[in-house]
């Protein structure tokens, strides 16, 4: 496959599913910033967001209220050992309790907001990729790797989760 059949199906999925973000809870990356896993020794750049949701529930093992964000962008690799791949990068993210956006979001929003080590549905998904992975299961891309950070100070919700996950893209193949 070369660079411009890479670079074609990175626009098309773009294109194809830009207006399925209803909320910017996750902004887009800038072109410089590269996200790096280390088990795997693998460096990727990061496209434009082109999906983008939210889930809001009582979580009871946590006895509180999560709202989580989730969004999907593509991923260059440029660093290891299959430089040029391009994969589906899902980010979930603890997001303050009660706003639909982040213009919307109150001080007594932030005070509400119990930081979570994982959100309910972020540890579903995850569970699920991982067990049709090692499982063997071809009916879906395969699970690459995944990332589990806390959000900073600088963050709305500081200690809150944030669940990168990488699937191998199908080549040439339509994800709608």
């Amino acid at each position: 496959m070369t660079t411009q059949q890479l670079v074609g199906d990175q626009h098309e999925i773009e294109e194809e599913h830009l207006s399925a973000r209803n909320s910017f809870w996750v902004p887009d990356p800038a072109p410089a910033e590269l996200l790096t896993f280390r088990p795997s020794k693998t460096t990727w750049r990061m496209g434009r967001i082109f999906a983008e949701r939210q889930f809001h529930r009582y979580d009871e093992p946590q006895e509180a209220y999560i709202s989580e964000v989730g969004a999907t962008c593509v991923a260059t690799q440029v660093k290891g050992p299959n430089i040029g791949m391009l994969a589906i990068l899902k980010i979930r993210k603890q997001i303050p309790t009660g706003g639909e956006s982040p213009r919307d979001v109150e001080p007594e929003d932030l005070q509400r907001t119990k930081p979570c080590r994982l959100g309910i549905w972020a540890s579903y998904e995850f569970c699920n990729l991982d067990t049709l992975t090692e499982s063997g299961c071809s009916c879906r891309p395969r699970l690459l790797g995944r990332k589990l950070v806390s959000q900073g100070l600088d963050d709305l919700v500081p200690g809150g989760f944030i669940l990168l996950s990488f699937d191998r893209k199908i080549t040439r193949a339509k994800l709608s």
